[in-house]
């Protein structure tokens, strides 16, 4: 035997590999693609369900009763009244200045009145 011979086992009680065509080839790698994508989809997808769920949790601990639409309601009613009571106030300070103007003309209806008075006296 040579250096540059094969010392392993003889190569004709080794089994025959079937001849494989580019085509199946490439309907193997395919197929192994497409295992290896669907599994990382179904990762991801375990992933996002995992973050929505905390996501959800986290959300629902910021209300009270994790009710985040009485929650608005509530601001709403809350706004409304708030509301109400700026117009009642805006309403109060027309009426003072309104009734402050009548007394004032006639406070001085009143001066004017008095002095034609003592004008007219003299």
């Amino acid at each position: 035997m040579s250096d540059h011979e094969y010392p392993g086992p003889d190569r004709r009680k080794l089994p025959r590999v079937p001849d494989i065509t580019e085509a199946q080839i490439a309907l193997m790698v395919e197929e192994e693609v497409e295992r290896r994508m669907h599994k990382l989809e179904e990762r991801l997808m375990m992933h996002m369900d995992v973050k929505f769920g905390q996501l959800h949790r986290l959300i629902s601990d910021a209300f009270p009763n994790g009710d985040p639409h009485g929650h608005r309601a509530y601001h709403e009613l809350q706004i409304k009244q708030a509301h109400g009571w700026d117009k009642i106030k805006a309403d109060l300070v027309s009426k003072f200045l309104t009734g402050g103007l009548w007394v004032a003309a006639g406070w001085l209806a009143f001066v004017v009145w008095q002095a034609f008075k003592e004008s007219v006296n003299r």
